[in-house]
């Protein structure tokens, strides 16, 4: 209803105000999927590519509605659609949080050591449970919070899940991670598998502004539509303060409607929305700066003292990027000198207005088989309870988690932003006590993680520094201190005692040097008589050296000796290396010869390939002889339809006669003319569709004129339509053959004259038929992916890859290879489903002349998308080893071993017309590029 149709309208009396159905700045869930709008397409494309794989990463900045498109998008349409088989999907959604892998084998309820057991166990616990989906939500927080060790035992986890049946695995993450993501192990199946999440377009925000107020009753300004519009900008990450902004001003609401004026009060009047320290900001920033303004504006001083250090401890200070939300339990956030009764009415506060998220035991992960998505706690602590009331909560609430309700408002709320440069490094040496705290709790039995003297001085200052105030602190940092200190003291009286015996050691080691002096004063005087001796021995000694220079006089002269045996030595060796050279010239001589040989035969090989090469023209003659052949056969079909034509044409006159005599019969005569007539419209049908048939043959095979271009332009449309309504009916065999003679079109610009003027006048006739067939081969690609393909991926997935059987028949193109005239006879298993749905009746038939090969022109009659579907068939039951195209060509690939080596193509085209399929695949269908 309109404005002004409502304005004309009898004033009813006043009715309560309806439900918000915006979720502010918390993702949608499936609760409230019924106002989601704006992301059809999206979610039509995740369902389709589910149906392909298993895995899927949605990719798209912070604010993008990446959650709120899987949790109340993608999951009701999934339980929806019938395009999966029978049986429920069981959702389990969680955070990687700190301890991914853990809160993974909580969401299986199990180790994840065995995770095909371990899905088939959570499906068994769930009655009617067919296939599990896991959403891991902000999959960021693997790089930000998770240890490395931990983060790659997680993706190897999520690895292995994707592999095993039934389970499917979607991820969501920030764009700004991409770097992350690039250097994970996960990459490789993220850049196959991933869909950007991008920013709504003016209609969509639209659409997301207008849809949830219409399901309400709930009429929205024009103006003020197109003013949120605008303010949204082209940022990607707006929506949640779209969302918060209508949260906000659905309280201006008058008479079920929202106007323009509302939005001024809200944010228009703000100097914020001019400028802001020289930012510019929007308007929906202005309005969530403006609510969290005000919903701290009444609080009393040591409320505010909370809510700083609470938004401060839930923050991520991320090194080089942005900061992020971290998600906290509730008695992480409390300090050893709150109030109970204060601290819980702070949450309560923030919680209530939005501000803050609560969520259950642990939000890291949640599990429903009805929806997979949190539901948010209700709020449970008033101004007025008591304190034993309070304190009851705290216990209950002290097991719970809190989350910043969007990384949004740390981009837009300028008080937060102030906190955080104030206070970002003060509370990064806060969460370092916090982990000394930690590691001193998990080793204090065995005396270890305690504080040495200087830790324990820099814990001291900063207990007694404004930050410690600020940002509160546990008991258990006070009681590390303590117990340091005791350590230490007790240290320090260890050293006293220790420091007291070293004295009386010191008197102990003056009485030892007295006692050395009186024994250094005997040694002197036994030094004495050893000099004595020495000089005695000095005599001794130069008595041998004389005879020892008298041994080095001769030792010298078998030195010359031994220098003299070595000069022959070497020059007997030069001799030896002299005949060396002379050798490896003689081998260098022979391997020449070698090569000459060799060059001879490889031009002897070079003979034989012409020769081949000549053979093989041969062949194509006789199958262009064939081809000619069966162009004959169709002109003798074209008469014997004529015969048919002239025939029907009789019969048509016949019913006319009958009819004029019907005229003068009784009523029992009118019956039989209703059938006359039905029966001539049924042979003016089959007339009219012979001659279209007759038509495509001569325009494809005989001559082709410009007054059949002009017929076909013509006739080729309705033709479409009767292939499309069998094919709608259900009628395959009919709708295969039709399509394929409208695909045979493709050949007609290689039969027309291209100089001729009268055809160069039928370019817009030539441009219809050409659409009609690209029409018509989507829809035979259609046909084929629904009718035949299912059973090539059922052959494909029980392991039954097949294979080309040898023949030793006298057809046979060469031993090794089959027997052409068997057509898919000669395959086995998916080989044998892959050759006919491309070459044979039951699929493309591009083999038209039944040569058992594709000749020039047939390759143009493969629908593209046939080839691709197949191409992913077989890469994924194959672990992308096996596909049309090798690792270096179309011919080979070796890492194909369940075809022998060989690729898609050889196998199916023979190897005899490689050439043809890799121009389609390549050039024309793009399946595979030349560089892959």
């Amino acid at each position: 209803m309109t404005l002004a149709v409502a304005i004309k309208c009898p004033v009813s009396a006043p009715s309560s105000k309806p439900k918000c159905p915006y979720p502010g700045m918390k993702p949608f869930t499936e609760e409230n999927s019924s106002h989601f709008f704006g992301r059809s397409d999206e979610i039509e494309e995740l369902i389709q590519r589910l149906r392909k794989n298993s895995f899927i990463t949605l990719i798209g900045p912070s604010g993008s509605g990446k959650s709120s498109l899987v949790f109340a998008g993608l999951i009701p349409a999934l339980k929806s659609s019938g395009l999966f088989d029978s049986g429920e999907w069981l959702v389990r959604s969680m955070r990687p949080g700190e301890e991914p892998l853990s809160n993974l084998k909580t969401i299986l309820g199990s180790e994840p050591t065995n995770l095909t057991l371990a899905v088939t166990d959570t499906l068994a616990r769930e009655p009617n449970a067919q296939r599990l989906l896991l959403i891991v939500d902000q999959f960021e927080e693997v790089f930000t919070l998770s240890q490395p060790e931990e983060r790659d035992k997680f993706q190897q986890a999520l690895l292995d899940l994707v592999k095993t049946p039934n389970c499917y695995v979607i991820l969501t993450v920030r764009a700004d991670f991409y770097p992350d993501l690039m250097e994970s192990s996960l990459w490789e199946k993220i850049q196959s598998h991933r869909l950007e999440v991008s920013r709504l377009d003016e209609a969509g925000l639209e659409e997301a502004i207008v849809k949830p107020a219409e399901d309400v009753s709930v009429f929205i300004e024009n103006s003020l539509v197109e003013r949120l519009v605008a303010d949204a900008g082209k940022e990607p990450g707006v929506l949640p303060l779209l969302q918060e902004t209508m949260v906000l001003l659905w309280e201006k609401i008058e008479r079920r409607f929202l106007p323009f004026k509302a939005y001024q009060t809200l944010v228009l009047t703000s100097t914020a929305y001019k400028n802001l320290d020289g930012r510019q900001l929007t308007g929906l920033q202005v309005a969530i700066a403006n609510h969290a303004d005000s919903v701290l504006r009444n609080l009393s001083q040591e409320h505010k003292s909370i809510v700083r250090r609470i938004f401060l401890r839930l923050i991520q200070f991320n090194q080089g990027r942005d900061p992020t939300r971290r998600q906290q339990s509730i008695e992480s956030l409390s300090s050893v000198n709150d109030d109970p009764i204060i601290f819980n009415e702070t949450i309560e506060h923030l919680a209530k207005n939005r501000l803050l998220t609560k969520s259950g035991q642990d939000t890291t992960n949640t599990e429903s088989k009805d929806s997979g998505t949190n539901t948010e706690d209700k709020d449970s602590t008033t101004n007025t309870e008591s304190k034993d009331s309070s304190t009851n909560t705290e216990d209950k609430d002290s097991r719970k988690n809190v989350d910043i309700s969007h990384e949004t408002l740390i981009t837009s709320w300028k008080a937060l932003q102030e906190w955080i440069e104030k206070r970002q490094e003060a509370e990064q040496t806060r969460r370092r006590f916090v982990l000394k705290v930690e590691e001193w709790e998990r080793l204090r039995e065995r005396n270890g993680g305690l504080l040495d003297e200087a830790e324990l001085a820099e814990v001291r200052r900063w207990l007694k520094s404004p930050d410690a105030s600020e940002l509160g602190y546990s008991e258990a940092l006070n009681e590390l201190v303590e117990v340091s200190d005791s350590v230490i003291q007790e240290a320090k009286e260890k050293e006293r005692i220790a420091q007291k015996n070293k004295e009386a050691a010191k008197q102990r080691e003056l009485q030892l040097r007295e006692e050395k002096i009186e024994q250094e004063r005997i040694a002197q005087k036994n030094e004495e008589a050893a000099r004595q001796r020495e000089l005695q021995l000095r005599e001794e000694k130069i008595e041998q050296e004389r005879i020892a220079q008298k041994n080095e006089e001769a030792a010298k002269q078998r030195e010359l000796q031994l220098r003299e045996e070595k000069i022959e030595q070497e020059r007997i060796a030069q001799k030896n290396e002299e005949a060396a050279k002379q050798r490896e010239l003689q081998l260098r001589e022979e391997k020449i010869e070698q090569e000459r040989i060799a060059q001879k035969n490889e031009e002897a090989a070079k003979q034989r390939e012409l020769q081949l090469r000549e053979e093989k023209i041969e062949q194509e003659r006789i199958a262009q002889k064939n081809e000619e052949e069966a162009r004959q056969r169709e002109l003798q079909l074209f008469k014997e339809t004529i015969e048919q034509e002239k025939i029907a044409k009789e019969q048509e006159r016949i019913a006319k006669e009958q009819e004029r005599r019907a005229r003068r019969r009784t009523q029992i005569a009118g019956v039989s003319i209703i059938a006359v007539i039905f029966l001539g419209g049924l042979t003016w049908q089959y007339l009219q569709q012979s001659k279209t048939d007759q038509l495509i043959r001569e325009a494809v095979i005989g001559v082709t004129t410009p007054d059949i271009v002009l017929q076909l332009a013509q006739r080729s449309p309705n033709y479409l339509k009767v292939a499309d309504k069998a094919k709608n009916a259900g009628n395959v065999e009919k709708a295969l053959t039709d399509y394929r003679f409208l695909v045979s079109l493709r050949n007609l610009e290689e039969r027309i004259d291209q100089n001729s003027e009268e055809f160069a006048k039928l370019s817009k006739e030539r441009e219809i038929i050409q659409e009609i067939a690209t029409q018509a081969e989507n829809s035979l690609a259609q046909v084929i992916s629904q009718s035949r393909l299912p059973q090539l991926e059922t052959e494909l997935q029980q392991g039954d890859f097949g294979k080309l059987q040898q023949s030793n028949s006298s057809t046979a193109d060469s031993p090794e290879f089959g027997d052409v005239s068997q057509y898919e006879n000669q395959y086995t298993g998916a080989l044998r489903t892959t050759y006919a749905i491309l070459m044979r009746e039951a699929g493309a038939h591009a083999d038209r002349n039944n040569d058992g090969y594709l000749t020039e022109g047939e390759e143009k009659l493969l629908p593209c998308q046939t080839l691709k579907e197949i191409e992913e068939l077989w890469r994924q039951f194959t672990q992308n080893r096996c596909g049309w195209y090798g690792s270096e060509d179309f011919f080979e690939d070796p890492d194909c071993r369940e075809l022998e080596g060989i690729t898609l193509t050889s196998k199916v085209s023979i190897l005899s017309r490689v050439y043809l399929m890799e121009k389609r695949l390549v050039e024309e269908c793009q399946v595979v590029s030349p560089s892959q």
